[in-house]
Protein backbone atom coordinates (compact mmCIF):
# COMPACT_ATOMS: atom_id res chain seq x y z
CA UNK A 1 0.00 0.00 0.00
CA UNK A 2 1.59 3.53 -0.77
CA UNK A 3 1.96 6.38 1.47
CA UNK A 4 -0.23 9.61 1.26
CA UNK A 5 1.71 12.73 1.91
CA UNK A 6 -0.38 16.26 1.93
CA UNK A 7 2.13 19.41 1.24
CA UNK A 8 0.62 22.80 1.19
CA UNK A 9 1.23 24.90 -2.14
CA UNK A 10 1.34 28.79 -1.86
CA UNK A 11 0.35 30.97 -4.82
CA UNK A 12 -0.27 34.29 -4.70
CA UNK A 13 -2.22 35.31 -1.85
CA UNK A 14 -3.70 31.79 -1.72
CA UNK A 15 -2.85 28.68 -0.29
CA UNK A 16 -3.75 25.29 -0.90
CA UNK A 17 -2.61 21.85 0.32
CA UNK A 18 -1.45 19.64 -2.04
CA UNK A 19 -1.67 15.41 -1.73
CA UNK A 20 1.28 14.59 -4.35
CA UNK A 21 1.25 11.42 -6.10
CA UNK A 22 4.62 9.69 -6.74
CA UNK A 23 5.14 6.14 -8.18
CA UNK A 24 5.10 3.89 -4.75
CA UNK A 25 4.93 6.86 -2.41
CA UNK A 26 1.02 7.94 -2.95
CA UNK A 27 -2.14 7.15 -4.66
CA UNK A 28 -4.17 10.16 -5.83
CA UNK A 29 -3.69 13.98 -5.81
CA UNK A 30 -6.52 16.46 -4.64
CA UNK A 31 -6.24 20.67 -3.94
CA UNK A 32 -8.21 22.38 -1.12
CA UNK A 33 -8.05 26.02 -0.08
CA UNK A 34 -6.48 26.39 3.45
CA UNK A 35 -6.03 30.87 2.90
CA UNK A 36 -5.33 32.54 6.61
CA UNK A 37 -7.67 29.79 8.87
CA UNK A 38 -9.33 25.85 8.74
CA UNK A 39 -10.08 24.59 5.48
CA UNK A 40 -13.62 24.53 4.79
CA UNK A 41 -12.98 21.27 2.70
CA UNK A 42 -12.00 17.94 4.08
CA UNK A 43 -8.32 17.21 3.53
CA UNK A 44 -7.59 13.71 1.43
CA UNK A 45 -7.12 10.88 4.28
CA UNK A 46 -3.73 9.71 4.41
CA UNK A 47 -0.60 8.50 6.45
CA UNK A 48 1.29 12.30 6.53
CA UNK A 49 -0.40 16.09 6.50
CA UNK A 50 3.09 18.76 5.95
CA UNK A 51 1.78 22.07 6.68
CA UNK A 52 4.35 24.28 5.65
CA UNK A 53 3.92 27.36 6.98
CA UNK A 54 1.24 30.66 7.12
CA UNK A 55 -1.49 28.45 9.11
CA UNK A 56 -2.62 32.10 10.64
CA UNK A 57 -3.10 35.33 9.70
CA UNK A 58 -1.38 37.20 12.74
CA UNK A 59 -0.21 34.57 14.75
CA UNK A 60 -1.43 35.31 18.01
CA UNK A 61 -2.12 32.58 20.60
CA UNK A 62 -5.55 32.04 20.09
CA UNK A 63 -5.40 31.82 16.33
CA UNK A 64 -2.08 29.49 16.71
CA UNK A 65 -4.29 27.55 19.20
CA UNK A 66 -7.18 27.17 17.10
CA UNK A 67 -5.17 25.82 14.27
CA UNK A 68 -3.10 23.62 16.21
CA UNK A 69 -6.64 22.18 17.27
CA UNK A 70 -7.87 21.54 13.27
CA UNK A 71 -4.43 20.34 12.61
CA UNK A 72 -4.47 17.86 15.33
CA UNK A 73 -8.07 16.39 14.50
CA UNK A 74 -7.14 15.61 10.53
CA UNK A 75 -7.29 12.13 10.37
CA UNK A 76 -3.43 11.48 9.16
CA UNK A 77 -1.37 9.40 11.34
CA UNK A 78 1.70 12.42 11.05
CA UNK A 79 0.69 15.76 11.22
CA UNK A 80 3.92 18.06 10.82
CA UNK A 81 3.99 21.70 10.87
CA UNK A 82 6.79 24.53 9.84
CA UNK A 83 5.92 27.95 10.62
CA UNK A 84 6.40 30.77 8.69
CA UNK A 85 6.53 34.90 9.10
CA UNK A 86 3.01 35.06 10.35
CA UNK A 87 3.54 32.56 13.30
CA UNK A 88 5.33 35.48 15.32
CA UNK A 89 4.12 33.72 18.47
CA UNK A 90 6.63 31.01 17.79
CA UNK A 91 9.78 33.19 17.30
CA UNK A 92 10.79 34.69 20.79
CA UNK A 93 13.08 37.13 18.88
CA UNK A 94 10.33 38.76 17.22
CA UNK A 95 8.21 39.35 20.44
CA UNK A 96 10.97 40.65 22.79
CA UNK A 97 11.54 43.62 19.69
CA UNK A 98 7.94 44.00 19.35
CA UNK A 99 5.77 43.17 22.08
CA UNK A 100 2.73 44.61 20.43
CA UNK A 101 2.93 41.54 18.23
CA UNK A 102 1.80 39.39 21.11
CA UNK A 103 -1.87 41.00 20.44
CA UNK A 104 -2.42 41.52 24.48
CA UNK A 105 -2.21 37.84 25.11
CA UNK A 106 0.10 36.86 27.83
CA UNK A 107 0.24 32.95 26.73
CA UNK A 108 3.40 31.69 25.04
CA UNK A 109 4.47 29.37 23.09
CA UNK A 110 5.15 26.93 25.38
CA UNK A 111 1.61 27.14 26.80
CA UNK A 112 0.72 25.85 23.27
CA UNK A 113 -1.18 22.44 23.31
CA UNK A 114 0.50 20.88 19.99
CA UNK A 115 -2.09 17.96 20.36
CA UNK A 116 -1.30 15.00 17.72
CA UNK A 117 1.22 17.79 15.75
CA UNK A 118 4.98 17.99 15.65
CA UNK A 119 6.56 21.66 15.02
CA UNK A 120 9.67 21.46 12.72
CA UNK A 121 11.71 24.51 13.46
CA UNK A 122 15.56 24.06 11.72
CA UNK A 123 15.07 20.22 12.08
CA UNK A 124 13.72 17.09 11.28
CA UNK A 125 11.53 13.95 12.50
CA UNK A 126 11.66 10.61 10.91
CA UNK A 127 8.31 8.87 10.00
CA UNK A 128 8.12 4.97 10.12
CA UNK A 129 5.76 3.11 8.28
CA UNK A 130 5.33 -0.28 9.91
CA UNK A 131 4.63 -3.09 7.33
CA UNK A 132 5.73 -1.25 4.61
CA UNK A 133 9.26 -0.87 5.02
CA UNK A 134 9.78 2.78 4.70
CA UNK A 135 10.61 5.46 6.64
CA UNK A 136 10.45 9.05 5.69
CA UNK A 137 12.58 12.09 6.46
CA UNK A 138 11.17 15.54 6.74
CA UNK A 139 12.91 19.01 7.37
CA UNK A 140 11.58 22.39 8.04
CA UNK A 141 12.90 25.64 8.65
CA UNK A 142 10.89 28.58 8.97
CA UNK A 143 13.70 30.82 7.97
CA UNK A 144 13.21 33.52 5.54
CA UNK A 145 14.87 36.30 4.05
CA UNK A 146 13.96 39.86 5.79
CA UNK A 147 11.15 41.98 4.03
CA UNK A 148 8.99 43.73 7.51
CA UNK A 149 7.94 42.73 10.64
CA UNK A 150 7.09 39.40 10.72
CA UNK A 151 9.11 36.32 12.42
CA UNK A 152 11.66 34.15 11.24
CA UNK A 153 13.84 36.22 8.98
CA UNK A 154 16.66 36.88 8.58
CA UNK A 155 19.27 39.68 6.68
CA UNK A 156 19.00 39.05 2.96
CA UNK A 157 22.62 39.69 2.47
CA UNK A 158 23.14 36.05 4.71
CA UNK A 159 21.89 33.04 3.37
CA UNK A 160 18.97 31.19 3.97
Amino acid sequence: MPIQVSIPVFTSRNRYALSVGRPNLCAHSSILPTCTGRSPFPLDVGDVLIHAGDLTENGSFDEVQAELDWLSSQPHRYKTLVARNHEVLLDDAVLSRYPERRYGQSETRHDLDWGSATYLGNSDVVLDFPGLERRLKVYGSPTTPRYGVSAFQTPRNRGV
